[in-house]
């Protein structure tokens, strides 16, 4: 599960900058999650409590929050968002399913979020040339230290 590796990344950066600002401790934390990228955000809050045990974020009041991913098609302007999307993507591509170490089967998007461009088109038109409005990505949104 690439969740703890990203919620290792996480507590290393927010520990490391309430370091250099000679913080007593990391108050808050807000982290957003792209819905496109498929983690859970119950596995990465549990990771980044374990993971700060013993340093500046321990304690802290941490927030994760899912920014749902829409995408707009360049052809027709539609907009639709990847969880209405998901479920028919899943659907349409249940061979491509790949299992990770854990033997849990998952889609190849959840390691390699740019394939939603080959494996979905606009609902309206079917056009494969879309953007993707909104995160695909985990981001430290704020983090409120004590000095």
């Amino acid at each position: 599960m690439h969740e703890w590796s990203l919620a290792q990344a996480i507590v290393e950066s927010v520990v490391e900058a309430a370091n250099n600002k000679k913080a007593k401790r990391v108050k808050t934390l807000e982290v957003e999650v792209g819905s496109l990228a498929m983690l859970d955000k119950d596995i990465i809050l549990e990771a980044i409590k374990t993971l700060s045990e013993s340093t500046k974020l321990e304690g802290a009041e941490i927030k994760i929050y899912e920014e749902e991913t829409k995408f707009r098609c360049k052809k027709c302007g539609k907009t639709w968002s990847f969880n209405e999307e998901k479920e028919e993507i899943e659907k349409r591509w249940e061979d491509s399913k790949i299992k990770d170490e854990y033997g849990t089967d998952d889609l190849p998007i959840h390691y390699f979020p740019e394939l939603i461009f080959t494996m979905t088109s606009c609902p309206s038109c079917k056009s494969k040339d879309f953007e993707i409005i909104g995160s695909r990505e985990i981001t430290i949104k704020s983090v409120t230290i004590e000095v």
